[in-house]
């Protein structure tokens, strides 16, 4: 019995990319200003939440900067590692007060934030 539970859970979470995905250690920063739970309210940074795919400066109640707000570009892989790997060289003028992040740590986190679907 325990090793069917067992084998249900494994098969469970590798099916489903979001619960296979675990969160990288570059993330740990990030959940001090921005929320992964759906339909939180923000806090002081947006929620991550379906980011990947989300025009930027657009999620609803969150009071984004004029240049963050004007950026209209879509979050992909691509964009997101570029933003996290410089943000201000990225969209100046942007309020995200986080550090650079090396390439590698960016793109761990666009990879991780595109399984939160």
């Amino acid at each position: 019995m325990l090793r069917s539970l067992f084998a249900a859970a494994l098969a469970l979470a590798v099916a489903s990319p979001a619960a296979a995905q675990s969160r990288p250690p570059q993330f740990g920063g990030c959940v001090a200003c921005h929320s992964i739970t759906p339909d939180k309210r923000p806090g002081v940074g947006p929620g991550l939440h379906g980011v990947v795919g989300r025009r930027a400066g657009s999620l609803p109640n969150y009071k984004y900067s004029p240049a963050l707000a004007k950026y209209g570009k879509t979050w992909d892989r691509a964009t997101l590692i570029a933003f996290l790997t410089n943000p201000k060289g990225t969209v100046p003028g942007n309020k995200m007060a986080w550090p650079a992040q090396k390439p590698q740590a960016a793109a761990a986190i666009a990879d991780y934030l595109a399984g939160l679907k």
